[in-house]
Order: structure tokens, then C-alpha cells, then sequence
């Protein structure tokens, strides 16, 4: 009982910290209160030994392991010590069943070493165990070798420390003192201590022996506190029980020692709760037990600490197990007794002397010092000062060093200075203060109090007149007018803006500068909610603290941003705002904190479990003192927070797998238990599921216990689903059913809440086995019946045609003579043939020629025909003419073709870029959409070769033609490659293919391979191919099998690229002027783009559009001179940019040239339709481009020189040309509107480009196309030709000067003159 008091006072008169503990006992499936020892093994589960038996803790649930009658179980369930191997081996000492053995890999327990012994302490070093018992024996026990190895017996005392330290064994006993085992001699020493200056006392009773990083040696004694040993510098330091200050103990009685991450030393006492010293400021702070808190350490009698892989803190205790987070250590709190004489906060306030003044519900004033430190309080019976009342809302200090005190009911208190105390209380007095429910106290810039009640609205205490003056009804001389009774908050914002808030109204923003107030409320400004009660300024933003979430009003625009609990707030009543010196917003709530940052909106919350008073907090109780700490109130004390020294937990843990179930029966290896099973499981990273499971159930716990509840889970079950899916529990629980015979993989990762990320993911590869029936065995056993079967077939049907063959070889017999005879003549007539061959194919090739003219005479008045034609079957008829009339047009073409490479006339052999003419070709057939044919390109950079551009797109065309003709569908692929010094070009079909007899033969002309005479063609293609090849200088490989595909391989030897040189102007028929026509050139494919870009740049200004959407807008700002478009381009095709350019007056007058690679009539014949002057299909022929360029620019130079049929009087007309009518309206329009404005001076073509709904430039653009003047020029010329007709009506020239809007005399006659060619007076003289 004395030692029960003397630790009592020790706590009342040490400081202590309250912080957020989480405790678990036998209500949360702990096996009993009292926990002797805490572990953690290698997986990250935490052991507990108790009195009645072991405990694993996984974060969600307690697995209890007892005594019982199997072989595979506890000796026995009073348990004391613990300790693990590296080999995840639990040694485990029992009461009177000596030390138990549980090997984690498979959960299964060995025989008992020492049985019938008592067992208090154990020690594993490497494969060494040391075992302290009851009775005072020292045990070792090699694991490897199995063998036990007495050290130390007769003591008689209990052996409850054990410590090895270099090869010295610390021994702590209870009743014997510290002794000392040299392990390398196996003796017993005394010497340790031996070179001390001074004597070394120690207790005789020693729990506990801790070596610290700086090497320091711990000693925990119960009864003789706690002690430091310096081996190096040969002292020791002893700590004990103290009434004075913090530099002492709460207890001199200690169990347990554990050092944290910072290097503060954790003590484990008997009835003082938990002590943790500082080394760097020399202090202790007591943790301790509250019954009327539920997040403080469960029992002060504490028998063990444990700090786990996460920096957790564990402490077993007489009344179960606490576990802290020593991050919570941040958030400090205040409470009555000490330094707070009531827990329900009310108002907090920090006066001119850094005092802070918190004012209570019940408890009046306590005033603090800067270190939290109670130095007065003030009640109503105190003295020297007493106040009216000890509810206290409100506390200010005004420009004076007076303290306004605010309270419920009693109205206002005012400490003086000087020591006296004024009153102002409704209907006491001629003050003008007519409600004693005092809310808000503002002091502002001129020494005025501002007040809000709870009742009678605003009021504000004029220095000048001694009174106050109330707000709620109009005043003289301002706009300032509350017509609320509740005034809830008040806030100055600079000196002439103040914001109130109020309970019902919403908020008012008075500008005293500007005398105007605004209300902010509820459907009209769009506030959350009308009770307000907090403000804070953040730059150009005012945020607003309500019962219905937080408001934040962009002052620039007067928008409101919401945010509620749906974007993250813990709770939608927000009381109180403060912004940290990080400028992070803090806020209160009825369910904690939260923290905000502006920047990013981005939110973190705050409860009592990580330290806080509470998670309730009160309206007005908050405070930002000097030094940059944030203190909030509520109903359980004052939390006090620095946010600079907020630090977070994010050290990792594990990944466990807990359970695994087969349609709800857990999963158990043979001879292995359940928790064994999940371990190899887990190990082994594998698992087989059975055919016919229908559901499969997997349990994983990340072992992070900071605040498992709160821990997040992503997994995925790759080979059955995309996505990665989310969950947040203490465990992450996931079933499939019905799951497909295949292979699998469970992939998950988890974080805490404070961003602590596994250390490793957990992944479980996962074999789903298949039903008989659909197994490799079930699979070849049928193959092999199958087969026997065609094996007893082939023998039935082999007989048969022995018996034919014997027949058909005396046929045969008789049939070679005849053949012999046969063949003869046929020699004789081949040869024959072979000699009029050649003058056939002349013959043919010169009928080509000839045939063409009436080919072209045939088809052009069948088209014709077939327009006109309205009679179905008629133009059925025609249209069968038409196709073969175009099949032989093609047939007529190809003969041209081999005519052409037959004749060997010369052609230029230049460098020309494989590459680039590769993909212009592959872009003429990637727009082929009638089979289901994939078509593959991949075509390397910078490939060049020697040869005519023109020969190699006909290489290509064939090639490419030939194989998505015989490929009815599959694959055709086009590879452009270099290697070393040679080019090659691949082609390669999954067509029907060629015979190994045809190959030879594919290259002749006008041969057709037999498996291809359903298909149409002329055999002309591959021979026009195969002389190209050989014109220049290269060699074709054909690779094919019938019925799978054919492969084409070219090879040409590599060129270096030489620049070429751009087109003579006399080519083109032309000179460049300083002034370049421009010409936009529309087109998605890149390397096209910038290659007209680069041939067509010396002679126009180029611009380019990589689709139709930027070209139109290009076009509608530049208004070019020519556009070349594709047709096939993302966004906005090419038919719609024809649309587009007609439809709109800016463009319509712009020629346009269609490149594309569809090169088909009906494409052909659209684009013409839609307005285009010419269409030129890919690959195009470059000069043919380029000289159809240079006309069409030379035809819109002629175009802009002729004055439209329709021009005004004031131009000079030459000879008419037709124009578009939209052109011919947009100047009809711009004349009626000059010929309203033309008088104005300072009126200019800005104003008609306006008008007109046009640009500056698109304006110029346009009269210069079609007048061939600028707009200056126009405007000038419409009023010189006014200015002629009234003079020669006879009016005065100054008149007239100022009535066409010149306001320059000479500037007028010296344009007049250049126009007319004499001056205004001689003008005048010769028509009148």
C-alpha cells in the first residue's frame, strides 16, 4: 500500500502525455489480461505469451494456442518469456513444462526442453539459446547439435534478464543482482566493473538488460530504478523516483526496457505506467493510465515493451495489451486536473505577455505559460480579480492591456490593467449593451470592441462616446446593418473589411472604405448552410467555416467552392480555421481534425485514436500562438499541435496470407496444420486448385498495425481480370467462384494511412486444374484410338489398290508408246512456236498502242449511256460492257507497260528514297477495305537505292496488287529493310500460293499459274517486275507453298543520299517574285507533309495542316493561294474541308488539288463534284504535281488581275471574268457599306473587315484575288471617284474634300491627280 502511494504521487507530480493508445484484451480475443512477453516474427505476426496460453495477432483477430491432450500443442498455458530465430523457430518458457518449440514454417510444436522446469528468461544468439529458470540455473542449448549445457545452477534466485554483450553473458536476477558468464572461458567473472573510479552499487532484483546504439548498457531493477552503464568511459548513471521536476521516475520499480527509432529510452514500470526518457533534454514523461480515457495505456502495471519492424511500440500490461504509434507523441493534450480545471473548452486566446488565456464551461479562466505550465486562474471567487461568470465564450485584449472577457449570460468582464475590473451587463448601466450572451470579441485597428451575441446581434464599443452601439437596427452615416439577434464569429480582414458571421443569417462582408455590405448566404450567393462561425483570408480567397461544411468564396469573381464530407472532411459542422506556417488550413469538426492544402485541395484527417483530446470540438476554442502552434478545443480538453514537427509512420510491413478456403473449407496440406499450410503456401508462392471448386476464398492481412482498420489493399487476379481493384479493412478478404481450368496469379500490394507501403507485394501463382475429360491424358488416349482406327482403314484400303494397280500398269504400258509419239510432235511444234513468240509479242504490244484510242472512245459515250439510261436491265447491260471495257483498258495498259521496259529506252538512274516511295505506296492499298485482310507494314528509315521512281512504284504495285488479289483473306505483309550493303523489299501473302513445278515459269510473260485461273488477271505483272529487277541491278527471290502463302524477296544494292536539286524555273514556265504565292498543303502523313513542304518552299510560301480541322482554320486565317489536300484524314476528312473551303465567302474562291491514294472513278468524280479543280492520286508523279501547281498559281495571278463582271464604278474595269456569287455578294455588300460610312474621317477597312464578319488579312486576301487592290486602295478609290462626281456637280473641292472624308488637302490631290491625271480644279474646269 505504500508503494502503491508513493508511485501516485510520483505520477501527480511528473508531467505526463496523454496519447492515443489502442488497447485489446480479452473482449478482443485475447486469452487473458495479464501479457508477460510480446515477439515478432518473420512474417510480421506479433506473439503474446499470457497466463493462459499464446496468442498470434495478425491486426484483425487473435489465434490462441493452449495446452491440450494432442502431440501438437503447448506443454503447458502459463507462459512467460519469448524469443525467435532466424529460422523462424518460437521458443516459448512455460511455468513448470520448461521451454516449448514452435517451428512457424509448419506450426508444429517439439518436445519440451527442461520439462518440469520453470522458465524466466531466454536468450537467442545466433544457434546458441540461452535458458534462465526460476530456480537460478543458466542453461545452453546448441540447436544445431541438439545438446543442453548447465552454465550456471545453484542460485537459488530467478533468472529474469539475459543479454549477451560481446562475449560476456549479463545475467539479471531477482534477488542475486547483475552477474557476469565469460562464454569464451565458460566461468563466472567479477571483473567487469573492475576499472570503475567509483564503487558499483546495483540493485539486488534485475528484470531487464538493454544494450543501446551508442553502446550503453540499460539495467532495469525493480526497486532500485533504472540504471546506464558506460563501458567505454567506465561510469553509470542511476535514475529514480522525484517529486520535483521531470528528471526523475514515475516508479522505481521496472519490468522492461525498449529503445525507439529517435533514441528516447521506453521503461516498462510496476504501477507507474510507462516512463520515456529523452537523452537529449535529460527529462522523463509518464504514460499513464485514465479510466475516463479510452485511448490511455490500459494498466499501469506494465510487464513488457516491444517495438516492432514499423516502429510500433507494444506494452504488455496487467489488464491486456497497448499498442502506440510514437508518431502520436506529436499532437500534446490538456486536461483537468492539470492544467485545466474543466475539459469542455470554450475560448482560447494568447495576450500581449504570451500568456494563453482558456476560458471553460463551469471552470472559468486558466491562464498557461509558453510551456503549458498553469500560472493562475480566475473564477468567480478568486482573487484579487473575480468574474461574473465561469462560462467564458469569448476572450480579447484590447490596444490598452485590458482582458475582455466574454461569458454566457453575466454579459462582459474587463481586467484593467492596473488591477481593477469593470462590468457591463444588459440593463445595468446607461453602456448600451442590451444581451449578456456574449458569442465574439473582436478588438479592431481604432481601440473599438467589437461584440457578437446571442440575442441581441452586433454591437461595437466606441471609445469616444464610452458605449455601445448596437448594429441591429439602421445606424447614421454607414450601410452597416445586422438584422440577426445570433452573431456567431467576427473577423478583420485588413482595416476597413470585417466579416460576421451568424447563426441563421449567413455572413456579412462589411467595406467600410466603400460603406457597402454583402450578405453571403444560403441560395443567393450559394453558401452550404446560414450558420457560420469561423473566417480566414488566404490570398484573394475567404474561407467560411459552417455547420454544413466549408465555403470558400473567390473574391475576384464572388464563386463559392464547396467542401463537405463527400469530398473528405471528417464531419459536415466545421467550428474553427487556422493556417499553419506552411500555410496549411486546419480545421475542427464535431468528429476531429482536418488539414488541407490549398494548392492542391488535397485533405488529411485527423481522430482521437492519433492523439487528439477527443474527435468532438467546440465552437470559438481555437488559437494560433506567436510560435506558430495550433491549439483547438473541445469537449475533453485542448489538443495542441505543431505542425512543423508532424511526422508520419511510413516504414513498411508484410504481406501474410491468413486464410484459404475451397468452397468454405479451410485448405490443409497433408501433415501440416492450417496456419502451417498458409505459410508454405505463402512460401512457396503456389497453390493447386482441385477441378470442381466452385468458390475459392483468400484472406491477406498487411501485418502494418499503426491502424489496421485503416489499411489500403489493391490486387488482381492477372489471367481473369484487367483492373486493379481497391479495399480498406484490417484485411483484405477476396472470393472468386467458378474459375477456369488455367494458371493465375494473385497479385497485392497495401499502404497504411499514412502512406507506409508493403514491403514486398504478396503474389500467389494459382493452378486451376481441369476436369477429366479435358485433361492431356483423356486427350491422347482418344488420339490413339483415333489413330488405330485410320491405321485399320489405310490396311482394308491398301489391299484394294494393289489390285488395281496391277490393272491399270497394263494399261499404262500400251499408253507410253502412244505418248512417246506424242511427245515427238509436240517437240516439233514448240520449236515452232518458240520462234514466232517473239513477233507475237511485238505484234501485241504495237496493237496496244492502237487500241486505246477506241477504248477511250467506247467507254466515254458509255458512261454517258449509262447516265442517261433509266431502264434497270439496260443499265445492267451497260454497266457488264463497262467493267470489261475497263478490264481491258488495264490489259491494254500492262502491254504499254511491258512494251515500254521491252524496248529498253533510256531512263534516268538516280538515288531515290525507298523508304519514303514504300510508304506512299503501302498508303494507297491500306485504304483497300473489301477483304478481311491484315495488312502489315514496317518500312525502315533512310533506305535508298539506285533506280527510276516511277519503276520502283510499279515493282510495288504489282507485287502488293498480286497479293491481295489471290488472298482471300489472312494476312499481306510489306518489309523495307538495309543490311550491310544491300536494300531489300519483302512481300509476303497468306494466299493460296505457287507450286514448286510453276516457279521457274511465274516470270514469263503472259503465264498464268494453273491455281489461279479462276482468279482475273493478264500474267504481264510479275514478268514487268522481273525486268525491273534486272534493269536495275538486282535479283527476286519467290519463296512459296501451295495452299499456305507466297514470299517475294528483292534485293538492290544501298545508295547515299544526295540532295536533290529543286526544279529549274524554266520547267515550270515561270519566274519567283519577291512576293510568294502561298500554298497550303493539307495532310496527315508526316514525312509526305515535309517533303512538298521542302520541294515546294523555293518557289511558295508553304504553309501545313497535319489534318482537316487545322487546315480549315488556316485557310479561314491566311486565305492562300492554292491548297493541297488529302482526302482520308482524322477529325475532319477531306470531302468535308471541299465543303467547308466552297461554302464559306473567305474561301471559296481558292483552287484545290486532291492528293490521295484512293485513286478509284467514284473518288475521282466526288472530289470533282465537290468543287476540287484537279485530283492526283498517290504515288504521284513528281513533275506532274509540280507543273500542275505552278499553272494553277498562274491561273489565280490572272484571276486576281481581272475586275469581276459586277465591279463597282470607282475600279478600274478590265475584261469581265465570271466569279462565284458568294464573292460577287460579299462585294456588293462591302460597297452598300462604304457608301454608308465613306464620309466618316478616321472611318478605315478595319471597320468593313468587321462588318463583314472578316479578319484584317482575310479581307486584303480577298479584294486582292478579286480586284487586284488592297483595301486601302478600295476605300481610297470609292471616295476619289465621289469626290469627281461632286465636282463635277460644281461643289467648292475644300467642300467636297470634307465631305469624302479626307482630312489631308494633300493628300487628297496628290492621289486625285495619280488618278485622274490633273487636279481637282482642272477636273472641275473641264466638265463644267
Amino acid at each position: 500500500m505504500i508503494r502503491f502511494l508513493i508511485a501516485l504521487l510520483a505520477l501527480l507530480f511528473l508531467p505526463s502525455a496523454l496519447c492515443a493508445f489502442q488497447n485489446y484484451d480479452i473482449d478482443d480475443g485475447l486469452s487473458q489480461s495479464v501479457v508477460f512477453d510480446i515477439v515478432q516474427d518473420q512474417q510480421g505476426f506479433i506473439w503474446i505469451s499470457t497466463q493462459a496460453g499464446l496468442n498470434r495477432f495478425d491486426g484483425n483477430e487473435f489465434t490462441v494456442f493452449t495446452a491440450s491432450d494432442e502431440t501438437n500443442s503447448l506443454a503447458n498455458n502459463y507462459i512467460y518469456p519469448l524469443a525467435i530465430d532466424n529460422e523462424s523457430t518460437l521458443f516459448i518458457g512455460t511455468r513448470n513444462s520448461g521451454v516449448n518449440q514452435l517451428a512457424l514454417h509448419n506450426y508444429q510444436f517439439s518436445e519440451p526442453l527442461l520439462k518440469e522446469r520453470r522458465i524466466t528468461s531466454l536468450l537467442v544468439a545466433q544457434q546458441q539459446v540461452y535458458i534462465g529458470t526460476y530456480d537460478g540455473s543458466l542453461f545452453r542449448y546448441d540447436k544445431r547439435a541438439e545438446q543442453l549445457e548447465t552454465l550456471i545452477t545453484g542460485l537459488k534466485k530467478p533468472i529474469y534478464a539475459l543479454s549477451k554483450i560481446a562475449d560476456i553473458l549479463w545475467i539479471g536476477t531477482h534477488g542475486a543482482g547483475l552477474l557476469h558468464y565469460d562464454l569464451i572461458n565458460n566461468q563466472q567473472i567479477n571483473s567487469v566493473f573492475s576499472g570503475f573510479a567509483e564503487p558499483v552499487d546495483i540493485h539486488a532484483s534485475i528484470f531487464a538488460i538493454k544494450q543501446s546504439a551508442d553502446g550503453s548498457i540499460w539495467l532495469a531493477s525493480q526497486g532500485g530504478g533504472l540504471y546506464k552503464i558506460a563501458l567505454s568511459t567506465q561510469t553509470m548513471t542511476q535514475w529514480l523516483t522525484s517529486n520535483d521536476d521531470n528528471s526523475g521516475l514515475s516508479s522505481n520499480e521496472i519490468r522492461d526496457i525498449e529503445f525507439d527509432s529517435q533514441g528516447r529510452v521506453w521503461l516498462a514500470t510496476r504501477g507507474g505506467g510507462i516512463n520515456v526518457y529523452d537523452p537529449i533534454d535529460a527529462s522523463f514523461t509518464v504514460l499513464a493510465h485514465d479510466p475516463f480515457d479510452k485511448y490511455s495505456l490500459a494498466h499501469d502495471r506494465v510487464y513488457s515493451i516491444y517495438r516492432d519492424s514499423s516502429d510500433i511500440m507494444w506494452f504488455g500490461t496487467a489488464h491486456g495489451i497497448s499498442k502506440l504509434d510514437p508518431a502520436s507523441l506529436q499532437f500534446s493534450k490538456l486536461k483537468k486536473p492539470t492544467p485545466l480545471s474543466s475539459n469542455d473548452a470554450w475560448a482560447l486566446f494568447e495576450d500581449s505577455k504570451q500568456r494563453i488565456w482558456y476560458g471553460s464551461w463551469g471552470g472559468g479562466i486558466d491562464i498557461l505559460d509558453q510551456q503549458l505550465n498553469r500560472l493562475e486562474r480566475i473564477t468567480t471567487e478568486s482573487s484579487p480579480y473575480s468574474i461574473s461568470s465561469n462560462a467564458i465564450k469569448a476572450i480579447a485584449e484590447d490596444r490598452n492591456g485590458d482582458i475582455w472577457i466574454g461569458s454566457w449570460q453575466q454579459g462582459i468582464d474587463v481586467l484593467h490593467t492596473d488591477g481593477s475590473i469593470s462590468h457591463f451587463r444588459a440593463d445595468e448601466g446607461e453602456h448600451g449593451l442590451t444581451e449578456n450572451s456574449i458569442y465574439a470579441l473582436l478588438v479592431d485597428e481604432k481601440n473599438n470592441v467589437w461584440v457578437g451575441t446571442n440575442g441581441g446581434g452586433l454591437f461595437c464599443f466606441d471609445r469616444q462616446r464610452g458605449k455601445f452601439i448596437s448594429f441591429a437596427q439602421p445606424v447614421a452615416n454607414t450601410q452597416l446593418v445586422i438584422p440577426t439577434a445570433r452573431v456567431t464569429s467576427l473577423h478583420k480582414t485588413s482595416q476597413a473589411e470585417l466579416w460576421i458571421g451568424t447563426d441563421g443569417d449567413g455572413a456579412y462582408h462589411y467595406n467600410a472604405a466603400t460603406d457597402t455590405l454583402t450578405n453571403y448566404r444560403k441560395g443567393d450567393l450559394a453558401l452550404s448552410d446560414n450558420t457560420v462561425r469561423a473566417f480566414l483570408k488566404i490570398d484573394q480567397q475567404m474561407w467560411l467555416a459552417t455547420s454544413n461544411g466549408l465555403n470558400i468564396i473567390d473574391m475576384s469573381n464572388q464563386q463559392v467552392h464547396q467542401l463537405n464530407v463527400a469530398q473528405g472532411l471528417p464531419n459536415q459542422v466545421v467550428y474553427a480555421l487556422l493556417k499553419d506556417n506552411e500555410d496549411r488550413v486546419w480545421l475542427s469538426t464535431n468528429n476531429g481534425l482536418a488539414k488541407i492544402d490549398p494548392v492542391t485541395m488535397s485533405i488529411k484527417n485527423y481522430k482521437a485514436r492519433h492523439g487528439l483530446q477527443g474527435n468532438e470540438f467546440n465552437a470559438g476554442a481555437y488559437l494560433k500562438t506567436r510560435d506558430g502552434r495550433l491549439m483547438f478545443g473541445g469537449t475533453q480538453g485542448v489538443s495542441v499541435i505543431n505542425p512543423a514537427d508532424l511526422e508520419v509512420n511510413t516504414i513498411g510491413g508484410q504481406l501474410a496470407l491468413t486464410s484459404l478456403q475451397f468452397d468454405d473449407e479451410d485448405v490443409v496440406n497433408q501433415g501440416v496444420s492450417r496456419l502451417g499450410s498458409l505459410y508454405q503456401i505463402e512460401k512457396s508462392r503456389s497453390v493447386t486448385i482441385p477441378a470442381g471448386i466452385k468458390r475459392v476464398h483468400f484472406q491477406v492481412s498487411y501485418l502494418h498495425y499503426s491502424e489496421p482498420q485503416t489499411n489500403q489493399y489493391s490486387y488482381q487476379l492477372a489471367g481473369f481480370e484487367q483492373q486493379w481493384r481497391k479495399a480498406t479493412g484490417s484485411f483484405l478478404s477476396v472470393d472468386y467462384t467458378n474459375l477456369p481450368a488455367g494458371k493465375y496469379q494473385l497479385k497485392v500490394n497495401a499502404s497504411s494511412e499514412s502512406g507506409a507501403n508493403a514491403l514486398t507485394p504478396l503474389l500467389l501463382n494459382i493452378t486451376v486444374l481441369a476436369p477429366w475429360w479435358q485433361t492431356s491424358e483423356f486427350y491422347l488416349l482418344a488420339a490413339m484410338l483415333i489413330l488405330a482406327m485410320v491405321w485399320l482403314f489405310t490396311v482394308l484400303w491398301t489391299r484394294r489398290i494393289r489390285k488395281q494397280k496391277y490393272y491399270l500398269e497394263q494399261i499404262v504400258s500400251e499408253r507410253t508408246d502412244e505418248i512417246a509419239e506424242q511427245k515427238m510432235l509436240i517437240e516439233q511444234q514448240a520449236d515452232a512456236l518458240s520462234d514466232s513468240l517473239e513477233n507475237k509479242v511485238r505484234f501485241f504490244t504495237h496493237a496496244s498502242h492502237e487500241l486505246r484510242t477506241p477504248l477511250s472512245l467506247l467507254i466515254a459515250p458509255l458512261q454517258k449511256l449509262i447516265a442517261d439510261e433509266r431502264n434497270t436491265e439496260k443499265r445492267e447491260q451497260l454497266n457488264l460492257v463497262l467493267r470489261n471495257s475497263r478490264r481491258l483498258e488495264n490489259l491494254v495498259d500492262k502491254l504499254l507497260t511491258l512494251t515500254r521496259y521491252d524496248e529498253r529506252h533510256e531512263e534516268i538512274i538516280k538515288v531515290v528514297s525507298l523508304s519514303a516511295i514504300a510508304r506512299e505506296v503501302a498508303g494507297q492499298f491500306a485504304v483497300l477495305g473489301e477483304k478481311p485482310i491484315d495488312f502489315k507494314v514496317d518500312i525502315e528509315e533512310a533506305v535508298f537505292i539506285e533506280s527510276t521512281r516511277e519503276g520502283v512504284i510499279t515493282i510495288l504495285t504489282n507485287l502488293l496488287s498480286n497479293a491481295f488479289k489471290y488472298t482471300q483473306q489472312g494476312q499481306v505483309s510489306l518489309i523495307v529493310s538495309a543490311s550491310g550493303e544491300l536494300a531489300y523489299i519483302e512481300v509476303t501473302d497468306t494466299g493460296k500460293g505457287i507450286a514448286d513445278a510453276e516457279k521457274d515459269k511465274v516470270f514469263d510473260t503472259f503465264y498464268r499459274v494453273s491455281s489461279h485461273a479462276n482468279v482475273e488477271g493478264s500474267g504481264v505483272g510479275l514478268a514487268i517486275v522481273k525486268r525491273l529487277v534486272d534493269k536495275y541491278k538486282g535479283n527476286i527471290v519467290l519463296a512459296s507453298r501451295l495452299g499456305e502463302g507466297t514470299n517475294f524477296k528483292l534485293a538492290f544494292k544501298t545508295a547515299q543520299f544526295a540532295e536533290q536539286v529543286p526544279v529549274d524555273s524554266t520547267s515550270l514556265k515561270s519566274k519567283v517574285s519577291h512576293d510568294k504565292a502561298s500554298v497550303l498543303i493539307i495532310e496527315d502523313n508526316d514525312e509526305l507533309r515535309h517533303y512538298l513542304k521542302t520541294e515546294l518552299q523555293h518557289r511558295y510560301q508553304v504553309l501545313l495542316a497535319e489534318d482537316g480541322q487545322i487546315g480549315l482554320q488556316i485557310a479561314l486565317s491566311q486565305v492562300p493561294d492554292l491548297i493541297i489536300t488529302d482526302l482520308m484524314m482524322p477529325k475532319v476528312d477531306g470531302f468535308t474541308v471541299l465543303d467547308s473551303l466552297h461554302n464559306s465567302p473567305v474561301t471559296c474562291h481558292i483552287p484545290v488539288i486532291i492528293l490521295t491514294a484512293k485513286g478509284d472513278y467514284e473518288t475521282r468524280v466526288s472530289s470533282l463534284q465537290q468543287h476540287a479543280l484537279d485530283v492526283i492520286t498517290k504515288p504521284f508523279d513528281r513533275e506532274e504535281l509540280f507543273l500542275k501547281v505552278e499553272n494553277w498559281i498562274h491561273w489565280v495571278n490572272l484571276y486576281s488581275q481581272q475586275q469581276t463582271m459586277d465591279a463597282p464604278d470607282h475600279i478600274e474595269t478590265k475584261q469581265p471574268v465570271v466569279v462565284d456569287p458568294r464573292d460577287k455578294q460579299l462585294l456588293e455588300k462591302l460597297e452598300l457599306y462604304v457608301a454608308e460610312h465613306y464620309q466618316q474621317q478616321g472611318f478605315s477597312m478595319v471597320n468593313c473587315a468587321k462588318e463583314l464578319a472578316l479578319s484584317e488579312r482575310q479581307l486584303q486576301r480577298k479584294l486582292k484575288v478579286l480586284l487586284n487592290i488592297t483595301p486601302s486602295e478600295y476605300l481610297r478609290n470609292y471616295r476619289l471617284s465621289k469626290a469627281a462626281e461632286l465636282l463635277r456637280q460644281g461643289r467648292q473641292i475644300s467642300l467636297v474634300i470634307d465631305d469624302v472624308g479626307f482630312s489631308s488637302r494633300s493628300y487628297f490631290s496628290k492621289f486625285f491627280k495619280a488618278k485622274y491625271g490633273m487636279t481637282a480644279k482642272e477636273y472641275q474646269c473641264h466638265y463644267i
